[in-house]
């Protein structure tokens, strides 16, 4: 009898401790950025002076019950705010997904997300336009998108010969980019792409002087080496080759 009292002492402190445990958890983890629809970590938010004075902002948010974050992406002239655009990017390589590199070009003003998957040109008339630069199967480059229209010079035989050149087999819908550079100097947007058996390709284009469209210049293989060229595992990002001219700006969350 005593021996049936302990152990119903014991159960009923065991079960009292687990509560009194999982109020506290509860509690904890209910002031997390991530239970409350708010990225996580005090870096989700910065903004950077470019080289015409004006201030570039990435934002990023978390959506109640989603897993990767949307990435805001607003510009200030003078006064107020622009909206150019947002983007959410899945699994854990979107860590690196609010990235970009931003240069001032005279009166425009290029973005380039890093992995060169987007690039957000505000055009001479003061308009923001998105270009998508993903490699499609048919339609016309860069990729149809609900922010995006195609805005280039590229049809349909030119973009089959592009995957034809990477030997991309057809049931491939799309080639997505891993790196994207520009060169304010020249106004030339540089965007590489890895086919099957590590072969790296660069697709060259220009913007014209209004910035309403990039048009092809060449798309060639580069050298690759997987150590050399990346920054290794898990990710395997592709490094910059080209130097940061002083009119760019580098916005980084993650290295």
């Amino acid at each position: 009898m005593v021996h049936a009292s302990r152990v119903a002492i014991y159960t009923g402190s065991a079960i009292v401790l687990l509560a009194a445990l999982l109020a506290v958890t509860l509690k904890t983890c209910a002031s997390w950025p991530i239970f409350q629809g708010k990225p996580d970590g005090p870096d989700q938010d910065k903004t950077v002076k470019l080289f015409n004075s004006a201030l570039l902002r990435v934002h990023s948010s978390l959506p109640f019950g989603a897993s990767d974050v949307v990435w805001e992406l607003l510009y200030r002239e003078k006064s107020g705010w622009e909206k150019v655009d947002d983007w959410q990017v899945e699994g854990q390589i979107s860590l690196y997904g609010g990235n970009v590199l931003a240069c001032p070009v005279g009166k425009l003003v290029v973005v380039v997300r890093e992995d060169g998957s987007l690039v957000f040109v505000r055009t001479e008339a003061g308009e923001w336009k998105t270009f998508h630069m993903e490699i499609p199967e048919r339609a016309p480059f860069p990729l149809l998108g609900v922010r995006g229209t195609s805005l280039t010079a590229l049809d349909t035989p030119k973009i089959q010969e592009l995957r034809s050149q990477m030997s991309i087999n057809a049931a491939v819908f799309q080639v997505p980019p891993q790196l994207g550079q520009f060169l304010p100097d020249k106004r030339e947007l540089l965007v590489d792409y890895l086919a099957p058996a590590d072969r790296r390709f660069r697709l060259r284009m220009s913007l014209s002087s209004d910035g309403e469209q990039l048009r092809f210049v060449d798309f060639q293989q580069r050298p690759f080496e997987r150590d050399r060229d990346t920054t290794g595992p898990p990710f395997f990002r592709l490094l910059p080759d080209t130097p940061l001219s002083s009119e760019c700006n580098n916005l980084e969350f993650f290295h």
